[in-house]
């Protein structure tokens, strides 16, 4: 008797899913609580992980570049697809982009553009870039990979990471040897 009222509420709730042409993960849609109540019943505060890449340690692809310290990459994760990641490098700060100084926005221009040759390596030597577009295009026409390992999460939402380009060398430290950067030392 039990299962044929369990039987009779599934299907119910299945002829609604079809009935509003829904897929029943649909957020937008209106829905029945009950298509998720047993999906989500094991899901509690104390057996449910949070999420966090903090130790993962990956090869990944740069997708942009914003400024000497601030970067997005694409990373696989556990379910095999890539997402994508905006990223802090771990003990650095370069100057900012939108500085109304002259002076701080050449060397943020000037960090932006060696962190892109530290990634890109002889595809990018001795080129400027026009802005972050033009940023993009080049990291699109070709796979520039660099190897990160993960921290926590900033206040901003970025991913802390220590990484280094495929020759092995650490992005952060070179910004620094070179004058590009300061030593910073992340609060969260």
């Amino acid at each position: 008797m039990k299962l044929r009222v369990i039987f009779r509420r599934l299907a119910s709730c299945l002829r609604q899913s079809i009935e509003h042409k829904m897929d029943a993960w649909d957020v937008d849609a209106p829905f029945d609580p009950r298509l998720f109540r047993e999906a989500y019943r094991p899901h509690t505060k104390a057996n449910t992980p949070v999420f966090d890449l903090n130790g993962r340690r990956r090869v990944v692809r740069v997708v942009s570049i914003y400024d000497g310290d601030t970067l997005q990459f694409a990373m696989p994760l556990d379910d095999g697809k890539a997402w994508r990641f905006s990223a802090r490098l771990v003990g650095i700060d370069a100057c900012e982009m939108r500085s109304p100084d002259p002076d701080q926005k050449r060397q943020a221009v000037a960090a932006r553009d060696r962190l892109v040759q530290l990634v890109a390596g002889p595809a990018a030597e001795g080129r400027s870039f026009d802005g972050p577009r033009d940023i993009e295009r080049f990291l699109e026409a070709d796979v520039h990979l660099i190897h990160v390992t993960c921290g926590r999460m900033d206040k901003y939402g970025r991913v802390l990471v220590t990484a280094r380009a495929a020759d092995g060398t650490d992005l952060a430290r070179a910004l620094l040897a070179e004058g590009l950067a300061r030593p910073y030392v992340y609060s969260l």
